[in-house]
């Protein structure tokens, strides 16, 4: 059974402006407005084979929601490092990683939309993995559940964590989690009338009308 959604909190006040999927159900792409705000949210089910579609599918439609902030997520079935096995912090215990073609897919679509890990950019040498299979005699891990943001909103991420266990034993995926700094409004700092009535304040203001009409 394949599926993806997107939870949204019912206080928060938004619309959603337009949405993209796929008939596989592997994709949903919301164009929503949080308070002023544009964004992209995407949860995604990557295929477990080599299925070029998905890679298509997902690249037309980046291309047609015009919103810079993109925030994307899910179960990716790929590794985003396509290096070797012995030097990849994204597995372990592993004869190869989960695939390089939907690797190497997946980079072509980071790099064309500037999209980097949240998680490799706060912590780019741990080694921490999301997959855990259920069976108590295999060892292999990794990490093929991870977000993707728009590289311009990374200063504004305040952390990507993977659990150290497993949220149930009925499930081998970690919860990911990311969130992002508060930003704060800029303050008004008004003059206040006892400054306006300073003789020093009336002659620079006088001074500085007169050089400026002068120039």
């Amino acid at each position: 059974i394949r599926g993806v959604g997107i939870l949204i909190r019912s206080k928060l006040a938004h619309t959603i402006i337009s949405r993209k999927h796929d008939n596989d159900c592997n994709m949903l792409l919301l164009h929503v407005n949080f308070e002023g705000k544009e964004i992209i949210l995407g949860s995604l089910y990557g295929p477990n084979t080599n299925e070029e579609r998905f890679f298509y599918n997902l690249n037309n439609h980046l291309q047609n929601l015009p919103c810079q902030i993109k925030i994307l997520g899910g179960d990716m079935n790929l590794t985003l490092d396509p290096s070797n096995v012995n030097v990849n912090l994204d597995v372990l215990n592993m004869a190869n990683i989960p695939s390089l073609f939907r690797s190497e897919k997946m980079i072509e679509i980071k790099n064309r939309f500037n999209l980097v890990d949240p998680y490799r950019s706060l912590h780019p040498n741990r080694r921490e993995y999301t997959f855990l299979p259920s069976a108590q005699n295999l060892q292999n891990r990794s990490r093929i559940d991870f977000f993707l943001v728009n590289v311009e909103s990374i200063p504004f991420v305040r952390n990507c964590t993977i659990p150290h266990s497993l949220l149930s034993t009925h499930f081998d995926h970690k919860m990911i989690s990311l969130s992002f700094k508060k930003v704060k409004n800029p303050k008004n700092y008004p003059i206040k009338n006892n400054i306006l009535l300073e003789v020093e304040v009336n002659w620079q203001v006088k001074a500085s009308v007169i050089e400026t009409y002068i120039q």
